[in-house]
């Protein structure tokens, strides 16, 4: 055998047959972890309960205070996924969005 042969050989082996390995056996492993079906804003639109305030609002979605989650709230009344009953309180209209 000629003396690089060898080394070719060994290298052919590596990336046909062990990569080739790996490849399916990640897909495998990555098929069988369990991953987020929902985006976070879904998750927290269902956290919500069916009357609320403005701080359980952006206690439940993040907001460092209320006048920071004013433009979600605007944006779900378009969508009429909410309606304001009093000032500064809501009442969800729909169980799901999405």
């Amino acid at each position: 055998m000629r003396p690089g042969a060898r080394h070719q050989y060994r290298t052919q082996l590596y990336w046909y047959y062990d990569l080739h390995r790996q490849y399916y056996d990640n897909q495998l492993r990555d098929a069988a972890r369990q991953c987020r079906r929902t985006n976070k804003f879904k998750e927290c639109f269902l956290q919500l309960p069916q009357e609320f305030t403005t701080e359980k609002f952006c206690q439940v979605f993040g907001y460092a205070n209320n006048h920071s989650g004013q433009k979600t709230l605007q944006r779900l009344m378009d969508d009429k996924a909410i309606e304001r009953t009093k000032r500064g309180e809501y009442r969800r209209l729909v169980q799901d969005i999405g």
